[in-house]
């Protein structure tokens, strides 16, 4: 049977009618989205140095882990914190606050995070001197950026003490991966610990029009990682080999090879020590002293609160928590370099037991009082450091 060719010719109208529609349809709905939802999720680009960075000069409303939403303002560097001179005032004494998506704390008021809250109770022991606390945080990063931005950004700013925040939960798997994949973020040869050179390749048009979408910006916060319907649906969009152009457009995580088995402590907790050792050595060439504040994973906590209080902390242990047996171990290392270290592990049981809420959600960051709880313990550890740096530069 021998086709028609005008019957082909009168779909080509209506294909074309069908395809404006849809485009049409997309752009009122990006609109619609832009007017009624203003984009809750941060813009970031690739970095040379430390793998990703915020883009600077954002502001949004972030509405996750929290049931309200809560402004989130970037700063001209790329990080949530106040804007200020790199050249330090004179009379000031700075603090270094680094760390990853709990030293950001998207989820909590600006005025509540740690970084703030330190920076009030220091200024209120200290006479004569000006405290800054200099929040320099971004979720997804390890020890190994933090490495990079003490290497290479920190000796600008004149810090007298760093507060290295390592969270058992994940830094322990993110360094031990970063150090694995293919190609590698980073060597280690002994004690040291090499960064080769990182190609920060350029996104095309469409994908830096699709990063800005609304409409992809909806779509990010549903198809996430890691609950049982969206590891099929990842496994799904695998075979049909769409997966890697959604990794592309930052719609879905890359899962595919180049990862090791995440599950292997004792090769994690020995880069972690080496990271932590060159971060100290960087540290204290420029004349500051290195704090590493350990942050437990709330899985590991999670059964010292009553039942009554488990649910917001999660009613079983988080993946994460499995590190926690790795955090002894990692603690003795740091004292034997004579690394000072803060880990009130006495003290957070027992706040779960009375059914203090420091965690958000399963597995989540700081609740505000969380912050204010890290801030209380990181500032007993400095302040008398502090004290004496006050004293000197009087």
């Amino acid at each position: 049977m021998r086709a028609n060719p005008g019957r082909f010719s009168s779909l080509v109208p209506k294909i074309a009618i069908g395809l404006v529609s849809l485009v049409v349809s997309i752009l009122l709905l990006e609109g619609s989205l832009r007017i009624a939802n203003p984009p809750h999720d941060l813009k970031e680009g690739k970095h040379p140095l430390f793998l990703s960075m915020r883009e600077p000069d954002q502001e949004i409303y972030w509405t996750r882990e929290t049931y309200e939403p809560v402004l989130v303002r970037i700063n001209s560097r790329g990080f949530r914190d106040e804007e200020r001179s790199i050249l330090k005032p004179r009379g000031t004494i700075r603090v270094l606050m680094l760390g990853d998506s709990f030293v950001e704390a998207l989820a909590t008021p600006f005025e509540q995070i740690a970084a703030v809250q330190l920076e009030a109770l220091l200024q209120s022991e200290i006479v004569g001197a000006r405290v800054e606390v200099v929040n320099v945080g971004k979720s997804g990063w390890s020890t190994a950026s933090e490495l990079q931005f003490l290497r290479h950004e920190a000796p600008n700013w004149g810090f007298d003490i760093v507060v290295l925040n390592f969270f058992e939960g994940n830094d322990f798997a993110d360094n031990q991966r970063q150090r694995e994949r293919t190609p590698p973020y980073f060597t280690i040869d002994g004690e040291d610990v090499e960064f080769p050179p990182f190609e920060v390749s350029r996104d095309s048009v469409l994908a830096r029009l699709l990063q800005r979408s609304a409409l992809v910006d909806a779509l990010r916060t549903r198809v996430g990682p890691d609950t049982g319907w969206k590891r099929g649906l990842r496994r799904w969009l695998t075979d049909i080999e769409l997966a890697p152009a959604l990794v592309e457009l930052g719609l879905m995580e890359d899962q595919r090879k180049g990862a090791p088995d995440p599950m292997n402590p004792e090769r994690a907790l020995e880069t972690s020590v080496v990271l932590i050792a060159a971060a100290n050595r960087a540290a204290r060439s420029q004349g500051a002293r290195l704090v590493v504040n350990m942050i437990p994973d709330p899985g590991a906590i999670a059964w010292h609160y009553p039942d009554e209080a488990r649910v917001p902390v999660g009613g079983k242990r988080s993946p994460g928590a499995y590190w926690s047996a790795s955090s002894g171990p990692l603690l003795r290392a740091l004292e034997q370099r004579d690394i000072p270290t803060i880990r009130d592990w006495n003290r957070l049981t027992r706040d779960a037991r009375e059914g203090r809420v420091l965690y958000r959600g399963y597995a989540g960051h700081w609740t505000a009082e969380g912050n204010r709880r890290a801030a209380e313990d990181i500032s007993r550890e400095i302040l008398p450091f502090m004290v004496q740096r006050a004293e000197i530069s009087r």
